[in-house]
């Protein structure tokens, strides 16, 4: 399990200049010594079908959509008419994950994340029925990056690879979503946190490049 003691992450002033630049920038872990995957998604032809076949695309769930729509037109369609933004954490694919605890606005250099950004990935993974891949000892994955807010998900273990599901990862977000938000302005969307699990993995929110 990661120490509660966090060290601080600076972003390098390269970063910062490349970035005023407009110049891609490769994602970075949200936790130091974590190394970065890509996600791969095993998504259906056919979203409305429960029996469709599956094709492997990676990237963000943004970026995955946008590959279906490539090679399979209409696709992006189809699959937000099956998004449901009312639904409630407990109704997803969610296991009964339990909680180590969480930290709000932690000191890691990032910039924050716009709720709407997060609670729109949230609906898209939500929407998912496939299982969520594996990921690799101490490796982050971004799983979703719209509205400059990105989703990670990390596995916390030294030694073993992680398997949850998309249902895990969305409540863990909306979570810190409603516990986290800057409450000091009412007009306010501001979030960024940490959400760690007692059986190694956690989900972090902040301000990203997508």
């Amino acid at each position: 399990m990661l120490s509660k003691t966090f060290c601080v992450i600076s972003a390098p002033l390269v970063l910062l200049a490349q970035l005023a630049r407009g110049v891609p920038v490769a994602p970075v872990a949200p936790f130091k010594g974590y190394s970065v995957v890509d996600i791969k998604w095993q998504l259906p032809i056919d979203p409305k079908d429960t029996t469709s076949k599956t094709v492997t695309v990676t990237g963000t769930i943004q970026e995955a959509i946008a590959k279906m729509e490539v090679t399979h037109p209409g696709w992006n369609e189809t699959f937000a008419s099956t998004l449901d933004f009312t639904k409630k954490p407990g109704t997803s694919l969610s296991t009964s994950a339990e909680r180590d605890h969480y930290v709000c606005w932690p000191n890691d250099g990032t910039m924050p994340a716009h709720d709407y950004g997060i609670l729109t990935g949230v609906a898209y993974l939500r929407a998912l029925t496939t299982a969520a891949p594996s990921n690799n000892p101490k490796s982050c994955g971004r799983v979703s990056c719209t509205e400059d807010s990105g989703i990670w998900w990390c596995n916390n273990n030294p030694d073993h690879d992680k398997v949850i599901t998309w249902g895990d990862i969305a409540d863990s977000a909306e979570f810190v979503v409603n516990q986290c938000k800057d409450k000091s302005d009412m007009f306010s969307r501001s979030v960024k946190a940490w959400d760690f699990f007692k059986d190694e993995w956690s989900v972090a929110i902040h301000g990203d490049k997508c």
